[in-house]
């Protein structure tokens, strides 16, 4: 055998000549990428003594969030080197939600989680990288890299080698932008114009609120109802949209509030993966700050002690970031992704977090922060007062979680120091950023199980106590839809899936439903008695009285790949009517950018034989989010009875209508790619992460 180093080294990967001779031109790129003065001896002589060898990790520039990754990663790989360390650049190539949404890229977008982790275990090992620092911001691309180094210092060790090292250095907070003036000129005109309060109300929100791209649907929502009722002209429709496109592709990057991007800066934190004070940055770091950072990290690096490894560190907090993940009402998207990353996890099966096991952990948490898309205060006015020293940043957040109740954060290594030395350096909360006192003892995220799903997730983040006393404990009345496709042209005209349910109600339908819902009211159901069912439904819904049940099935991780079901939420909450009677439910992921009540992720899914797939429209669905239950009932003896009676489970599983909607879904899977579907074929259920199925 070839060797290029004496028989008794203990590196797999440098004792051999080509290896070495192979990374060299790879280090040369990536001290050249940042403009770094070197020699080739000095990598060869490196890789030959064994030095620490970095992978610096930044997504794709095809993804908008990654346009400014490389920025950053030229100052860490000049601390690399710097700091006596060999460094890669590796690029990883993410899908874009915004991009995918909508149409037929979305069927990949989850599936791409679980890809990007096994290449990066497979770049990894092949390369034999020692320790890795991640700058990708996006929605999964973190949740798959973490996967992968976890599961890379898993197999290390289980390997009598060396445990591998990560952190991570999330990119700045993106700037507070509302639309320009300019553009908003164009639009407050609108207002005198429209004398339904409720789009004035909508018009005036969709004003005040902060960039994203996913405004643009709203927008185009309010605009094609004015445009159906007159008030605007078709061209003066298009002219606006225009303007208010060219707005949102201004500055690229993630937004100052609490959807996907943010909510996994705050994850990562609590896994204790990201180095003090660098969770909310306005700006890239200065080069001193990474400097020193690097240096810490290297040092653990070169200590090889297992404690530190990522996967040790990562499962030591996983409840602690569960807790900041929930007190900071994060993006829904993690009660799916907690479960995936702990299944790479070496720990018991009773302590991997299952939706059940997070929901516990939530029923604790109280709420500390909430940083809407309109309102105040923003990510960034945040940032901007840590930067100035006015606030404390995340430790301080779990700071007071801590003093809240002492059990809420245990101690456990970090990437920096322990808990208990970062939170005792930590600043005091200042009140505004991080209050004192929780916001609500309700985090908003639960799990609701029932006779038609043994397990989903709800989420009711961003509702006022007397807006969930509306819509907890109540029947509704189900509306079944196939796909998200089906759904669409429904929800986005309100007015469609108000007349479908108007259709299939009787009179005695609508005051038997108001009983069940308000028993007390009698004065109001012999008011309602007296009206006509078309009269009574239409003042039921303007009374914010009815309960309407949205079901889109089809959607779940082997059926469709798990899209994410953004419009159809978005169009139900942006309603001016909809928004106060419906809640969603599908086997798909809920955005993670959408308020209200919401319930996504049931499993098990449809084409799995889910009940979900067997809810009729027309039938009953019962509603009690704060002791997490969900049922179908029996419509004619809760009607007759005038209280709930559930059905069995037996008889929602044998309905005819379930079995043929099932086979359908296995006929319009063959349509989508094998690729994605040989993926698809060998993951596991919602409740585990849909993460790869491991024959355990």
């Amino acid at each position: 055998m070839i060797r290029m180093h004496p028989p008794n080294s203990k590196d797999p990967l440098t004792v051999h000549p080509l290896p070495v001779l192979s990374l060299v031109p790879s280090a040369e790129y990536a001290l050249r990428f940042s403009k770094v003065k070197f020699d080739r001896e000095a990598i060869i002589e490196r890789l030959m003594k064994g030095k620490p060898r970095v992978a610096v990790l930044v997504g794709a520039p095809d993804h908008p969030t990654h346009i400014n990754d490389s920025a950053v990663a030229r100052l860490v790989i000049h601390a690399l080197w710097d700091k006596g360390a060999v460094p890669f650049l590796m690029t990883i190539p993410g899908i874009s939600q915004m991009a995918a949404m909508g149409h037929g890229g979305m069927h990949f977008d989850l599936a791409t989680r679980n890809t990007t982790t096994a290449l990066v275990v497979a770049h990894l090992e092949a390369h034999g990288y020692d320790a890795a620092i991640s700058l990708a911001s996006g929605e999964l691309q973190p949740v798959a890299e973490l996967a992968a180094f976890i599961e890379v210092d898993i197999y290390r060790r289980n390997t009598k080698r060396a445990p591998f090292f990560a952190m991570f250095i999330p990119p700045p907070v993106g700037s507070d932008r509302s639309l320009p003036k300019n553009v908003k000129d164009l639009l407050k005109p609108l207002r005198d114009k429209i004398e339904n309060p409720g789009l004035r109300k909508e018009l005036e929100f969709l004003l005040a609120a902060r960039l994203r791209p996913n405004i643009y649907p709203m927008f185009y929502k309010l605009l094609e109802c004015l445009a159906s009722r007159k008030i605007l002209g078709k061209a003066r429709r298009d002219e606006l949209l225009l303007a208010i496109a060219s707005a949102l592709c201004e500055k690229p990057g993630p937004p100052p509030f609490m959807e996907n991007s943010n909510t996994n800066r705050v994850v990562l934190h609590g896994l204790g993966l990201v180095p003090q004070g660098m969770e909310l940055l306005l700006k890239p770091p200065e080069q001193k700050i990474l400097s020193r950072i690097v240096a810490s990290f290297l040092r653990i690096v070169g200590s090889r002690k297992d404690e530190l490894s990522v996967s040790r560190v990562a499962a030591a907090n996983r409840e602690n970031s569960v807790r900041l993940w929930a007190t900071m009402s994060g993006a829904t998207d993690w009660s799916l992704h907690f479960a995936y990353i702990t299944s790479f996890m070496d720990i018991p099966e009773e302590d991997q977090l299952t939706p059940t096991y997070i929901s516990s952990l939530c029923a604790e948490t109280p709420t500390l922060g909430l940083f809407p898309p309109v309102g105040e205060p923003s990510l960034h006015q945040w940032a901007t007062e840590i930067a100035a020293n006015r606030a404390g940043g995340l430790d301080t957040v779990l700071r007071a979680l801590r003093e809240t109740d002492p059990d809420l954060v245990v101690d456990a290594p970090t990437i920096d120091q322990s808990w208990d030395e970062r939170l005792a350096s930590a600043l005091e909360p200042d009140g505004v950023f991080v209050p004192k006192e929780p916001k609500s003892e309700s985090i908003g995220i639960v799990e609701l199980r029932g006779n038609f799903c043994e397990s989903s997730v709800a989420r009711i983040a961003g509702l006022a106590e007397e807006e969930m006393e509306r819509f907890d404990k109540k029947t509704y009345l189900a509306v079944f839809y196939y796909n998200e496709e089906d759904a669409l042209s429904d929800l986005f005209e309100s007015s469609e899936l108000l007349e479908k349910v108007k259709t299939i109600v009787t009179m005695d339908d609508l005051l038997s439903l108001f009983s069940l819902n308000y028993p007390d009211r009698l004065d109001d159901y012999k008011a309602y008695s007296k009206l006509k069912k078309d009269a009574l439904f239409d003042r039921l819904v303007d009374d914010k009285l009815m309960r309407i049940f949205v079901v889109i099935a089809g959607e779940g991780p082997v059926a469709n790949g798990m899209r994410q079901v953004y419009y159809p939420a978005e169009y139900l909450h942006r309603d001016v009517r909809l928004r106060h009677i419906t809640v969603l439910c599908t086997d798909g992921r809920i955005s993670g950018n959408s308020w209200g009540p919401f319930v996504g992720h049931s499993s098990p899914e449809g084409i799995e034989g889910g009940g979900i797939a067997a809810i009729e429209t027309g039938e009953l669905v019962y509603i009690d989010f704060e002791n997490g239950i969900m049922n179908a009932l029996d419509k004619d003896s809760s009607f007759d009875l005038g209280k709930i009676v559930l059905l069995s489970k037996n008889e929602i599983q044998r309905r005819p209508l379930g079995g043929m909607r099932q086979k359908k879904m296995v006929q319009d899977r063959l349509a989508l790619p094998l690729s994605l579907r040989s993926v698809l074929n060998s993951i596991t259920p919602t409740t585990s992460g849909a993460a790869p199925f491991l024959g355990r």
